[in-house]
C-alpha cells in the first residue's frame, strides 16, 4: 500500500525504504501480521522479484486504473529507470473495455 505513508525522496536504498514502511504500517494499523517475517515475504520479497530484471526476457505490468495500482507502478517504473535493462522489454498491458463489465475503467 504505497499510496499513503511515507516514501523516501531517493530509491537507492531499498532496506531503509522496506524498515520506514514496515515501521509506518505497524505503528498505523498495529502488528497484525502475526510473525515477524510476513511483511519480509509477501511485500519486500515480491517487489525483489519482481525487479530481477535480468532473469526475465520480458515484464509485464497489468494495473488497474485506482490510485493504489498506479502509485505501485510508478514505484516500479522507478526502481527499473535505475537499471541498465540490456535486453529485458517492459510491457504493459492497456485495455480500456472488458466484455460484459458495464462501465469498465482500465489503462487503455
Amino acid at each position: 500500500m504505497l499510496s499513503e505513508g511515507p516514501l523516501l525522496a531517493s530509491l537507492w536504498n531499498d532496506e531503509e525504504l522496506w524498515t520506514l514502511r514496515q515501521n509506518w504500517l505497524t505503528a498505523q494499523f498495529g502488528d497484525r501480521m502475526g510473525e515477524k517475517d510476513t511483511y519480509e515475504t509477501k511485500v519486500v520479497a515480491e517487489f525483489t522479484q519482481i525487479c530481477r530484471y535480468d532473469a526475465y526476457d520480458e515484464v509485464v505490468f497489468w494495473f488497474e486504473h485506482d490510485l493504489s495500482c498506479q502509485i505501485n507502478l510508478v514505484f516500479l517504473l522507478a526502481c527499473f529507470a535505475r537499471v541498465d535493462l540490456a535486453q529485458t522489454e517492459l510491457k504493459q498491458v492497456s485495455i480500456n473495455k472488458f466484455n460484459g463489465v458495464a462501465h469498465f475503467k482500465g489503462l487503455g
